[in-house]
């Protein structure tokens, strides 16, 4: 993965530093993200490759479930 060289943690993922790495680029800065609240059905939509989102099939479950923890705390 290309993001092997910051501090992230692949045992222990960090869903915040993973969405402002790889989400906030399509979806904004988490503050005032539209799929903040939302964390539900990320990997289907990995998987369907919706709004390109295929690309983030390098993920591991782990890195994916992290990213929709902290998307649905709201």
């Amino acid at each position: 993965m290309y993001y092997q060289t910051s501090p992230l943690s692949p045992t222990n993922p960090d869903g915040l530093a993973l969405y402002d790495l790889l989400c906030s680029g399509c979806h904004g800065p988490f503050e005032t993200s539209e799929v903040r609240g939302d964390g539900a059905d990320i990997q289907k939509k990995i998987d369907e490759d919706e709004g390109g989102m295929g690309a983030l099939d390098v993920l591991t479950d782990a890195e994916v479930q992290a990213i929709a923890a902290v998307l649905g705390s709201e």
